[in-house]
């Protein structure tokens, strides 16, 4: 006899099957939900390999905590700051609580001065935030937020951003969002704007610009007509040395490809006379600064043009006293106004 199911119309249920799901279904299924064996990356459906390598650049780490590669190869953790600046902060959090900040009462004469004084730990924190800072000046030349701006977007952003914020006398602070854009500014100069020094050092705590003097300065050097067998890294390193301290050759002068002048890069001391010649088999050869436009060519220092140097006017004093001592002269002296005043130093554009 029939099975009464059937005669409703129902088909008998077959044992252990979903009837929602064939065994096509189920088959991929199981293969879409299963994991691989480096996380949970997001694959191709023809490949094995990840639809993009930001999926590999950000995924998580081996131990399942949150965090890409790159940060733990870096150091840095999930919040972003370095795991030392972290550890700073909580360990200098436990000694210096509730006493960060204080302030001493003092007088300066009958007025009051009082004094704050900051906990090394508050101090860490104030300073965390600049430790991706350059200091620049433009020497001899002002320029403007804009322009300077402009022209450091074109020469050091790379990788990420930067901010320019402007101080007082000529100086400007650039803070970098990436650590090897910071890095390439501060040891790929010197760098020239407008055929002018862009001075650039690190930032530092407690920088006061109104105070702040450029003592030593990396500029290029020429040395024109030097033989062609000196253009040797040793021979004009051992010359550099003398002019100041030695930091790097011009690429066109160590491989002997111009020979027209040697270019060499020096870090020289801008409060004493630049050194201006030298003698090799009682020959002299004259040194040429690039881009030093307030070099004096009188003294040979750094800071002011020859009409306005002090020691050209020393010298026309004791010029004109001479003269008058001699009453009327033959006409074969000259003052150092007619003569120029100028000494041996030469500045040349870049």
């Amino acid at each position: 006899m029939a099975d009464g199911g059937a005669l409703l119309g129902h088909k008998k249920p077959i044992p252990n099957h979903d009837p929602e799901k064939s065994k096509d279904e189920s088959d991929l299924q199981e293969r879409s939900t299963k994991k691989k064996k480096d996380g949970e990356h997001i694959f191709s459906s023809h490949s094995s390999l990840p639809k993009d390598y930001s999926d590999v650049v950000n995924m998580k780490g081996f131990d399942g905590e949150g965090g890409s590669y790159r940060d733990k190869v870096t150091g840095k953790t999930v919040g972003g700051e370095y795991g030392s600046d972290k550890e700073e902060e909580e360990k200098g959090g436990e000694e210096d609580e509730g006493v960060c900040m204080k302030v001493e009462e003092c007088l300066v004469g009958d007025y009051e001065c009082p004094n704050f004084i900051f906990a090394k730990q508050e101090e860490k924190c104030l300073y965390r935030p600049w430790r991706r800072g350059v200091i620049v000046k433009l020497l001899g030349r002002r320029i403007g937020y804009k322009a300077l701006e402009t022209r450091l977007k074109q020469m050091w952003v790379r990788k990420g951003v930067i901010n320019i914020i402007d101080l007082s006398n000529d100086y400007y602070l650039v803070a970098f969002s990436n650590e090897e854009d910071q890095y390439a500014a501060l040891m790929d100069g010197p760098w020239f704007i407008y055929d002018h020094y862009l001075t650039v050092k690190e930032w530092s705590p407690n920088f006061h610009p109104a105070s702040d003097t450029i003592k030593e300065l990396a500029v290029w050097l020429r040395i024109s007509g030097l033989p062609i067998e000196y253009y040797d890294s040793r021979i004009l390193n051992f010359i550099d040395n003398r002019v100041g301290k030695t930091v790097k050759v011009d690429k066109n002068t160590l491989t002997q490809e111009r020979g027209k002048y040697a270019r060499l890069c020096v870090q020289v001391n801008l409060t004493k006379p630049l050194l201006v010649m030298f003698t090799i088999k009682n020959r002299k050869y004259n040194i040429e600064y690039e881009g030093l436009h307030l070099l004096c060519t009188t003294c040979g220092r750094f800071g002011h043009y020859k009409e306005g140097c002090s020691e050209k006017g020393m010298e026309s004093a004791a010029k004109r006293d001479d003269q008058g001592n001699a009453g009327k002269g033959d006409g074969s002296c000259q003052n150092a106004a007619g003569s120029g005043g100028d000494g041996p130093w030469r500045v040349v554009h870049k």
